[in-house]
């Protein structure tokens, strides 16, 4: 969530992973003895004893660096990994809004893969084309899978002839410009291809993914007034709404004070960003973020220095 913030100032984002976890045991121990010897009375004795225990966790952290993981941060989502994410049980609406900024040409605000930019992107066309992918999905009209291919197979999807009056089949088969009637198309990352049977793909970075899902932060008035992030206008001059490109997605709230209700939150230039624990589309795209940077960025290099922390204090 702090890199989201950070990318959303245009602020570098920073990795880190736990290299190390350590624990100091402390066990201390006392004994003490008394006794009264009183004339007339009688006498008294007295044996007393303490042990403590503690323990002092310390989490060390090291950044994550290294030509492998830059390299990994930069590739594109392979294009059949949509396939494993929706096998998983992520629905394709997600997987494509998230992963997807061009499908056959419809955009889905492709520029908003970097830093902020000044004009608004185009995406409507591509909101609507990946929910009624996903309404298809929903009603067992649509599959995505594998097909044998020569000695290979291929990613595909295949729409099923008995939806094919569906509204929502006609629509994605003319946002797509595919051919109809056919009911498999092979999925693939060739950006110049003019085939009327396959589907292309251009997938974002997992670097693009965390600018695109980044321009959902909201900024505090003040920050933005004083020119410390990119205001997007519109045409006449009015600021651009970039919760709508990912509304129903991902959301970034801001406030002064800590917040109650917050899933996850962290604070940042004097204010604090969260999510907010009833906003379930975007607790939902945070753990998809998590499993794709996982997938995506695989193992990667620690490198010093090492910063240790207490957490025991």
């Amino acid at each position: 969530l702090v890199n989201l913030v950070r990318m959303r100032y245009r602020d570098s984002p920073l990795f880190i992973d736990v290299s190390a976890i350590a624990s100091q045991l402390n066990i201390t121990g006392g004994a003490s003895a008394s006794g009264n010897l009183l004339p007339n009375a009688a006498d008294t004795y007295g044996i007393g004893g303490s042990v403590e225990f503690s323990e002092t966790p310390t989490t060390s952290y090291s950044p994550l660096q290294g030509e492998d993981f830059v390299k990994r941060l930069l590739a594109p989502v392979r294009v059949d990994q949509p396939i494993l994410l929706s096998n998983s049980g992520w629905s394709l609406s997600r997987i494509l809004r998230v992963c997807v900024q061009h499908m056959n040409g419809v955009a889905n605000a492709p520029r908003a893969s970097g830093p902020t930019p000044d004009t608004p992107p185009q995406y409507a066309d591509f909101i609507r084309l990946a929910d009624q992918i996903r309404e298809l999905q929903l009603a067992n009209a649509l599959e995505i899978g594998y097909q044998a291919s020569g000695e290979q197979t291929v990613p595909v999807i295949r729409l099923k002839p008995s939806a094919s009056a569906a509204p929502a089949m006609n629509n994605v088969v003319s946002l797509l410009d595919l051919e109809p009637g056919r009911e498999t198309f092979v999925l693939t990352e060739d950006p110049l291809g003019a085939n009327r049977d396959a589907i292309r793909l251009r997938t974002r970075s997992l670097l693009g993914i965390l600018y695109y899902l980044s321009q959902s932060v909201a900024i505090p008035a003040v920050d933005a007034e004083a020119g410390k992030v990119t205001v997007t206008l519109n045409a006449d001059g009015s600021p651009f709404d970039w919760g709508d490109v990912t509304r129903g997605l991902f959301q970034v709230g801001t406030t002064s004070a800590r917040p109650d209700s917050a899933a996850v939150a962290a604070r940042y230039r004097g204010h604090w960003f969260y999510i907010d624990d009833a906003d379930l589309d975007s607790k939902s795209t945070f753990a998809f973020l998590s499993q794709l940077f996982a997938l995506q960025a695989g193992s990667a290099e620690s490198v010093k220095p090492v910063l240790t922390l207490p957490v025991g204090n």
